[in-house]
């Protein structure tokens, strides 16, 4: 299986600390929008439509997300 992953954010700096290291990484990802609906058995909702469950609403339609493409350790630091 070959996993394709097509960064549109690129060049990302950031740093995080973990059991007493900075770490500073450079990363590139791909972020989009998904929405998820799933008809259930209630049959229609309260305007007429297939009540759904899942991820967005019609005041937030879309779910923001970014996966990481390729990411690399810059430095890492001992900061006791």
């Amino acid at each position: 299986m070959t996993l394709y992953c097509n960064p549109n954010a690129t060049g990302i700096e950031h740093t995080e600390y973990s059991f007493g290291y900075k770490n500073e990484w450079h990363s590139d990802v791909e972020v989009g929008l998904w929405r998820i609906d799933i008809p259930t058995n209630r049959g229609l909702d309260e305007k007429g439509r297939v009540d759904t469950i899942g991820i967005g609403v019609d005041n937030v339609p879309y779910v923001t997300f970014g996966h990481t493409c390729d990411q690399d350790l810059k430095q890492s630091v001992l900061i006791n």
